[in-house]
């Protein structure tokens, strides 16, 4: 199928994929281009932190751990709950980084999902 026209808020055509998953490939080449710019300005010794609203280990974990791999002088910098003002339980700490998950937030209005990852870049300051 492909994309299709609706009528959105106040009237307005809004163009949509109705087969979203077609364009995954793109987005996540768009990603680590994104990833790599970022880290090649960063001077050495400097954080890069990489964070996504998405449920979809493609948008996120798969996008980390790919730049991780083809990254030799970024060290994953482990997130942990102190660094987020013990805001959420270990539990949302997996492999050094932050998953948000909607019930993490239950008390306080839930919220959608999240990823954070940090990295620091090898060598002198």
């Amino acid at each position: 199928s492909s994309p299709r026209n609706t009528r959105g808020r106040g009237g307005a055509a809004v163009r949509f994929d109705v087969h979203p998953g077609r364009r995954r490939p793109a987005l996540a080449a768009t990603q680590a281009a994104l990833l790599d710019a970022a880290w090649a300005a960063l001077a050495p010794g400097g954080v890069l932190v990489f964070a996504s609203c998405s449920a979809l280990a493609a948008d996120a974990e798969d996008a980390v751990f790919g730049f991780s791999a083809r990254t030799p002088d970024a060290s994953l910098a482990p997130l942990a709950p102190e660094d987020v003002d013990d805001a959420f339980d270990a539990e949302a700490f997996v492999d050094g980084c932050l998953r948000l998950w909607p019930w993490h937030l239950d008390g306080v209005g839930g919220c959608d999902a999240h990823f954070v990852a940090r990295w620091r870049k090898n060598g002198a300051v």
